[in-house]
């Protein structure tokens, strides 16, 4: 029930200090999803809005701090409730026909995140094209997993890492993108990335950033969601 960082590798802890975990609980269980995020400010969060739509904002839980997924006791974690759940107005998804638009979410949470070496906001990029960035970092807490009914929980084991992935990603132009992705939709919003045939982002690592890679500075480009093998993002 996790919506992965596939060929990726362990992360120095806390050398991503932008990194969010984004948890939506499941009403009437003890169960939910978990996605990534970003914190644009102490109290603003950023994630995918397929991650929480239609969710009441207090059910939606953003943990700061993490290196470890299942260590609950890591004194660098923060943990705050969402108070509004803002869903891009436009959203729109039919993943059948490989459509996605504006999959955008901005939850406001409460109390704030008190921003230190372990948790920090993200930098923007000014604009989608201006940074010139033609290689990424992707991250999350996603299954690890070529395997897809693996991933989904329908076999035994989800292949969740222990800590925090990270992949080294390409940038893509708009027309290898639509070569690749031939009969999905492609929008000036929407950024192309790609890395090895068995590498990528996919469940659990929705709503995680894709940071650009300029001059050595990092800079947030979108937040991703996942790819099909030997397909980009």
């Amino acid at each position: 029930n996790s919506p992965r960082i596939v060929g990726g590798d362990d992360v120095t802890p806390h050398e991503l200090p932008y990194q969010l975990l984004v948890m939506v609980r499941q009403v009437g269980t003890d169960g939910g999803t978990f996605c990534g995020g970003v914190a644009l400010k102490s109290n603003f969060i950023l994630t995918a809005a397929h991650c929480t739509v239609g969710a009441d904002p207090n059910h939606i839980l953003v943990i700061g701090g993490v290196h470890e997924l299942m260590n609950k006791f890591e004194t660098t974690r923060q943990a705050t409730e969402g108070v509004r759940n803002i869903i891009h107005p436009n959203y729109f998804a039919d993943p059948s026909k490989g459509i996605i638009r504006n999959d955008i979410s901005i939850v406001k949470v409460s109390p704030s995140l008190r921003f230190n070496s372990y948790i920090q906001p993200i930098k923007l990029s000014t604009s989608r094209t201006s940074s010139g960035a033609k290689s990424g970092i992707i991250s999350g807490w996603g299954c690890t997993n070529q395997n897809m009914d693996k991933c989904k929980g329908t076999e035994n084991g989800l292949h969740l890492p222990t800590v925090l992935q990270k992949l080294n990603v390409s940038i893509w132009t708009d027309v290898r993108c639509k070569d690749k992705l031939r009969g999905v939709q492609i929008l000036d919003s929407h950024i192309c990335v790609g890395g090895l045939e068995s590498e990528g982002a996919c469940l659990g690592d929705s709503g995680g950033p894709l940071v650009g890679v300029e001059n050595g500075h990092k800079f947030l480009q979108l937040d991703h969601r996942c790819r099909e093998k030997t397909l980009p993002c």
